[in-house]
């Protein structure tokens, strides 16, 4: 090999691989090598933060879900009441509406009651003056000489009377 036979330059090349090597070294030691310590510190301190702030999201989430639920448990609790409220006052409403029409109705009813019996009273009176005008006029037929109207009257209200 022709570069092992050129030993004359070897302490010369040595000499510029150790100052090279220094230079290099000091600048690595002095300036690469903090710059990226500091990069590595400031990115830990970094994910650090994250992760903290990522914890204090999750604690303000599990709060927040947590008022949520028992919003909406308020919430329902408060729709059954109004619920029953309203089914209350509608079942109140139903029954006053009731009382009001079983009230009519039964007015109703006495009114009705009260024309049938006032009918039924001139049906009776009518029957008393068609039967006493009919005994009349058989009685005349058959006789031949029809009995007076107060006779007549009289012997029916007898025989109504006495099956009433």
């Amino acid at each position: 090999m022709p570069q092992l036979e050129q030993i004359d330059t070897f302490a010369s090349q040595i000499f510029w691989l150790i100052i090279s090597f220094g230079v290099l070294y000091y600048m690595m030691a002095r300036v690469v090598l903090p710059r990226i310590a500091d990069i590595m510190a400031e990115r830990e301190d970094r994910v650090a933060q994250d992760l903290a702030r990522a914890q204090t999201l999750k604690l303000q989430s599990e709060q927040i879900m947590e008022e949520y639920e028992a919003a909406l448990g308020e919430a329902r609790g408060e729709a059954a009441t109004a619920l029953k409220l309203a089914t209350d006052e509608v079942s109140a409403e139903v029954a006053s509406r009731q009382d009001e029409v079983t009230a009519k109705l039964n007015k109703q009813a006495a009114e009705a009651e009260s024309r049938i019996d006032k009918a039924k009273q001139e049906a009776l009176a009518n029957v008393k003056v068609v039967a006493s005008e009919v005994s009349q006029a058989a009685v005349g037929k058959l006789l031949g000489s029809a009995p007076q109207p107060a006779d007549a009257t009289r012997a029916v209200e007898q025989v109504l009377g006495g099956k009433g």
